[in-house]
């Protein structure tokens, strides 16, 4: 979504094959094997429960995009996913041509060319709140899901509580606008650039999409910012109807083990 972080499935013949014994029934399975490749964990790739993430140089990545060029270049910010799981599932649910809103139909292969940091959402949180006492520019960019600007109220509630409950809605507005284009907020860019300047003054270059996390898109999903000075495309793949039933199949596997299970194999903490 590859160094220990495959991408799942990219040709029919990785993806199912039947073999059969005497008498066996068709549709019948004695016991179903478990998939040899369930890797929810990355090499190179360290994530934790908090939010907070490391990638190193030659880590691999995935990014979904629309062979049309209408999704985001890389360039400025790029989103992306780290494990085999949140692979299988950005190609499951927007995946493919027949998306409605427009379908990403092709797998970029990414591979980290240099250090990538993501904070703990608390310090990120942190961050975002301080910028939003001390900068009014930033604050009247920045304004909430339906155009409406903080208000005086909410601003002391963040001063005086900066990882608080404002502060923490206030920070997922924040974080949603860093996923959209100017055509649909003019004041995406601005809030994006500003975004990125002050997270880089405190040695970080990404962080979670909390928009993806919070719809259970996927578990560790992730922003990254002046993706062209610390990521390389290594392959592109157009997603086919066999890469989607394969990567379905795939989560069926997920799914049996359970959530535990995947939690237990990704994060690091």
């Amino acid at each position: 979504m590859k160094l220990g972080v495959t991408q799942a499935f990219a040709s029919p013949e990785e993806a199912i094959a039947h073999f059969g014994v005497k008498g066996m029934r068709w549709g019948v399975r004695k016991q179903d094997e478990p998939l040899a490749d369930l890797k929810p964990r990355g090499e190179g790739v360290t994530v934790r429960r908090d939010g907070s993430m490391e990638i190193a140089p030659g880590a691999s990545l995935q990014r979904l995009v629309r062979s049309s060029g209408e999704s985001m270049p890389m360039k400025d910010i790029t989103y992306a996913s780290l494990n085999d799981y949140d692979n299988s599932r950005y190609i499951k649910v927007i995946g493919g041509k027949g998306f409605f809103g427009g379908g990403r139909d092709q797998i970029l292969n990414i591979q980290a060319t240099k250090p990538i940091k993501a904070p703990s959402v608390d310090e990120a949180t942190r961050i975002i709140s301080d910028l939003m006492v001390r900068d009014p520019k930033f604050r009247a960019s920045n304004t909430g899901p339906l155009g409406e600007p903080i208000t005086s109220k909410e601003l002391k509630q963040i001063r005086d509580d900066p990882t608080g409950k404002t502060a923490q809605t206030w920070y997922f507005h924040t974080n949603q606008k860093l996923t959209f284009g100017a055509d649909y907020d003019p004041d995406a860019p601005a809030v994006q650039k500003q975004v990125r300047k002050t997270l880089a003054a405190k040695g970080f270059n990404a962080v979670r999409d909390e928009n993806d996390v919070a719809s259970k898109l996927s578990k560790a999903p992730i922003i990254i910012f002046n993706p062209q000075d610390s990521l390389k495309v290594t392959r592109v793949t157009d997603i086919t109807d066999d890469i989607r039933k394969a990567n379905k199949a795939k989560l069926k596997q997920y799914k049996k083990n359970g959530k535990d299970w995947i939690d237990k194999e990704l994060y690091h903490d």
